[in-house]
């Protein structure tokens, strides 16, 4: 009897339990951004889709404690867009330029059946042909492959030794570079001054703070490693946070068109996003389709690597690949002056 009771309440409960867990989702990561909202940001798909699913329901059963549900799914897409998108890129645009980021993983990558990734990754990359690409964790000395194709190039580890190493290749001028030093961290960043068609664009090549996680021996075992493992991604993310509101003060200081790539280590769904987009527009969510995804942990995808561009270029076209010779995957964004 009793437990017929509690399973009842239970039960009237429910309509208001994951629009709330929303809402609070959406105010951790858009107003508190500390490091603990990066729980919700991973999770806030799979809350979103509840809500969605059970909106439908609520709806279908004409309960009108559906009102709660459709408030909360209003004020998600007011701060957020959707993880799944569907586009169709234009076809026959002129004057357009490409770039491309990517995390090579310092070539260290252990996917089956990849004999040797500093090869393939050079092939794949001369083969899309970008006319500008960023990579991170780059190699001090795998600049030779690239060097016929891209007569403009830089590595950073000449200039911030005992850094991850960040390299741009450019078809385009690079008429100044700089650094945005992230102290205390290995993490680098980056930013290049490129002249497209007499007009000079800024681009910063990030590589924000790390979870520094081996997924086997690290999340293999949560029963004994979770005490370890959450004040890590706290603390991962709190620093992530500090990086990003550098190089916004940074951008703010340059009168310019920008462009911010590279890996974020953070989702769409992050404070860390947030601050680094303003109002840029993404590429995946201009022209991309599918869920963007550029990491994968335990099979879950995220898009963690991203190309935010000023609102002064239009987005013709995003391409997400699948080539397994890193953690990451390559993204491509094709672009244009507006103007």
């Amino acid at each position: 009897m009793q437990f017929n009771i509690f399973f009842k309440r239970l039960k009237s409960l429910l309509p208001f339990v994951f629009p709330l867990l929303l809402i609070i989702s959406i105010t951790a990561i858009v107003f508190v951004q500390h490091g603990s909202s990066v729980f919700f940001s991973f999770l806030l798909p799979v809350i979103l889709v509840v809500n969605v699913l059970q909106c439908v329901w609520l709806l279908f059963k004409g309960n009108k404690k559906v009102l709660f549900n459709f408030t909360a799914l209003v004020v998600f897409f007011y701060y957020f867009d959707s993880f799944v998108q569907v586009n169709f890129s234009e076809e026959d645009v002129v004057n357009t330029f490409s770039v491309l980021t990517y995390n090579v993983q310092g070539y260290q990558s252990k996917s089956v059946g990849v004999e040797n990734s500093k090869t393939e990754i050079a092939d794949f990359i001369k083969g899309v042909t970008p006319d500008i690409f960023f990579i991170q964790e780059f190699s001090a000395i795998e600049y030779k492959r690239y060097q016929n194709e891209y007569p403009y190039w830089l590595k950073s580890n000449t200039d911030v030794p005992y850094k991850s190493v960040l390299g741009v290749f450019s078809k385009f001028p690079i008429l100044k570079n700089g650094y945005i030093k992230f102290y205390d961290s290995y993490n680098n960043s980056m930013f290049v001054d490129v002249e497209i068609n007499d007009r000079v664009i800024r681009v910063y090549n990030l590589h924000l703070e790390s979870f520094k996680l081996d997924v086997r021996n690290d999340i293999g075992n949560l029963s004994s490693s979770y005490k370890y493992l959450l004040p890590r991604f706290v603390y991962a993310e709190e620093k992530r946070i500090a990086q990003a509101n550098v190089v916004r003060n940074h951008i703010n200081n340059f009168d310019g068109d920008v462009i911010v790539l590279g890996d974020f280590n953070s989702t769409q769904y992050s404070s860390v996003y947030r601050i680094l987009k303003g109002d840029r527009d993404d590429t995946f969510v201009a022209q991309g389709s599918g869920f963007g995804s550029t990491f994968k942990l335990l099979n879950y995808p995220f898009k963690v690597d991203h190309i935010l561009v000023d609102p002064s270029f239009e987005v013709v076209k995003h391409e997400n690949f699948n080539l397994q010779l890193s953690d990451h995957e390559p993204v491509l964004a094709e672009l244009k002056f507006k103007d």
